[in-house]
């Protein structure tokens, strides 16, 4: 079993980065010279990191840039002569990371709660175990939130965005010792449009309603709830965001910190940013539909007549 939350956590997040993109260069006839991504298979945003060096014969500055991708073939780089007669000298390095990093995150962003609006649920803050084993100054805080649920109930999006990641996992030996909570559990990745991503923990592996790549919106069927005991049913959601770790270099960290927030969910009772209670999830046409371009409307409702 892996390390309960913290540990847990970053492996959950990371765990995405396994395919192999690559960044391809063609000289063309008139000496131009692309950088073209290929090898990326992960639906969702890639990060690129392209870093030119040793230049000769353009006017395109040394240094790094930061691409964006979302699909092989697409280009990133265009290096044209500065004498037409000659060839391009160069050479260069990247790196990527999959998922977006430094996003302006939205924070105060009111999302769906991820659960059925025809009944009330328990909701509370996760717990880093390893909070109780550290002093004050260095406890992390609370991880996520826990939804209690029944066995068949369906876990909803709450968020507009594309499904980057499912992991379906290993069904859990019934002799296995009992957990709270483990991310060695089937779960999956949502990208949204701000850069955010949510991570819906403890799902049923044999009703996941949604595959990689699929788009949703609040309230689209992810799946059935899970549970790690074959007793409780409860998953777990964390909202979070990648940014560039200021230290990673004097201190040999990683590269990029995942930064964790709670989000404002609309209720029965209010907008709220849960603590700790019961809750009923709300549902209506305006926060289905309003992170939808005016095209998407109107195919939308043109669909509904």
């Amino acid at each position: 079993m892996k390390r309960i939350l913290l540990t847990a956590l970053l492996a959950g997040l990371c765990g995405g980065v396994v395919a192999q993109p690559r960044i391809r260069v063609e000289r063309l006839g008139n000496k131009n010279v692309e950088f073209i991504l290929d090898g990326k298979t992960a639906p969702g945003t890639l990060t690129v990191y392209l870093t030119l060096k040793n230049l000769e014969n353009t006017h395109t500055s040394i240094g790094t840039t930061k691409y964006e991708l979302r699909s092989s073939g697409m280009r990133l780089l265009t290096l044209r002569p500065a004498d037409e007669s000659r060839d391009i000298g160069y050479s260069y390095s990247y790196r990527y990371f999959e998922a977006p990093v430094d996003k302006r995150v939205d924070t105060s962003f009111v999302y769906r709660m991820p659960t059925t609006v025809t009944k009330p649920v328990c909701v509370a803050r996760g717990v880093n175990l390893y909070d109780l084993f550290r002093k004050d100054g260095e406890k992390e805080g609370a991880i996520g939130l826990h939804f209690q649920m029944e066995k068949g109930d369906t876990v909803y999006a709450m968020r507009r965005g594309t499904v980057v990641e499912v992991d379906l996992s290993e069904k859990r030996d019934p002799n296995a010792p009992t957990v709270i909570f483990t991310s060695d559990s089937p779960s999956l990745h949502v990208e949204h449009p701000d850069g955010s991503r949510a991570w819906y923990v403890c799902l049923d592996r044999d009703n996941m309603l949604v595959a990689e790549g699929d788009e949703v919106l609040p309230g689209t069927p992810l799946a059935l709830v899970g549970t790690y005991d074959g007793e409780y049913y409860k998953f777990w959601v964390l909202t979070y965001w990648w940014v560039t770790n200021p230290d990673a270099k004097e201190r040999g960290q990683q590269p990029f910190i995942c930064k964790r927030f709670f989000p404002q969910f609309v209720t029965a009772e209010g907008v709220a940013c849960i603590e700790k209670g019961t809750y009923r999830a709300v549902e209506t046409e305006e926060l289905v539909t309003r992170e939808l371009s005016k095209k998407e409307l109107k195919k939308r409702r043109s669909g509904k007549e």
